[in-house]
């Protein structure tokens, strides 16, 4: 009744003689409460069903999320996906040459085209190569060496390692982004717009974004990266300069070393004959009272002058 009843309310509650603390019983007042009552109900309910919106579009994207997390741990041929993957790019990157092909008369396509492909895989392929089927070909090789170099267990952790290291940082990306966005959608209700649609939309593309990201992101590591394997029992040769100036800046820095040792000696053995002797320490002039004026002749108590660090 104080929220919603308003000021006639009040007044027809003076007028009746009603004192604090007596029961209230009209009819006209309980018709009024219970109006009231329902505002309340009907108020909570819509703050909780907005609420509830808003979240569902979090929770779809989080379980969306979450199964892909699972599946990448549970797959032991990660390399199937990514050359799926690999597929599906090589496929968008083709026909975005052929629309680039239509509307260009140049020659320099081709070159922007390869271009493209030794960017997005680090893969360098000839002219004669440059087909849709010769780049699949070229990168299932070079995945497959790659496998058959470090086995297929370890380079299944190699990949689930990146795509595991990916997911969790853009997530928590996409989680500050949808924090942002559900604060900012309210404003386009000025703009005659649904909050919760603009909020559904923008969401779901920037959620589309990042798992294109994702994907992106790990193939071009794992077909880019180099792998270099030595013979059983060898290590990799070190430069023979860097050893020919190792050995000699030794050298040099021996009689350095020699005398630094024999200082080093002489100090432990001058320290361990006296470490037995007791010193007795006399005081040659008279002690001075903290009280007592300061010698330096400024007038100022000893502790206030040169005895503040004695």
């Amino acid at each position: 009744m104080r929220l919603f009843g308003g000021e006639r309310m009040k007044k027809i509650m003076s007028r009746v003689g009603m004192v604090p603390g007596e029961p209230i019983n009209h009819p006209w007042l309980n018709k009024s409460i219970e109006k009231a009552q329902k505002k309340v109900e009907e108020r909570n309910f819509e703050i909780r069903k907005n609420l509830l919106d808003y979240d569902d579009v979090l929770n779809q994207q989080r379980s969306f999320i979450y199964e892909q997390r699972d599946e990448i741990l549970a797959d032991e041929n990660l390399s199937r996906r990514v050359m799926d993957n690999a597929k599906e790019t090589v496929a968008q990157i083709f026909d975005e040459y052929e629309q680039l092909s239509r509307h260009s008369k140049g020659s320099n396509t081709k070159s922007a085209l390869a271009d493209r492909i030794r960017n997005d895989f680090g893969q360098t392929i000839g002219y004669d190569q440059l087909t849709q089927e010769g780049v699949e070909a070229v990168l299932q090789n070079d995945i497959t060496q790659k496998e058959m170099l470090v086995g297929k267990q370890n380079f299944n952790m190699f990949i689930r390692y990146q795509y595991i290291q990916m997911i969790d940082k853009k997530w928590l990306d996409q989680l500050e982004f949808l924090d942002g966005l559900r604060e900012a959608v309210y404003l386009r209700s000025y703009g005659s717009k649904n909050p919760l649609t603009e909020y559904k939309i923008d969401g779901f593309n920037a959620f589309d974004a990042m798992l294109s990201s994702i994907r992106d992101a790990v193939e071009s590591r794992v077909f880019k990266v180099k792998i270099q394997v030595h013979p059983a029992g060898m290590e990799p040769q070190r430069p023979q300069q860097q050893v020919h100036n190792m050995t000699a800046q030794h050298e040099e820095a021996q009689p350095a070393i020699a005398s630094s040792a024999k200082k080093d000696a002489e100090n432990s053995a001058m320290k361990s004959g006296r470490q037995g002797q007791s010193i007795t320490m006399m005081r040659t002039s008279p002690k001075i009272g903290r009280n007592d004026p300061c010698p330096c002749g400024s007038g100022k108590k000893y502790k206030n002058c040169h005895g503040r660090n004695a």
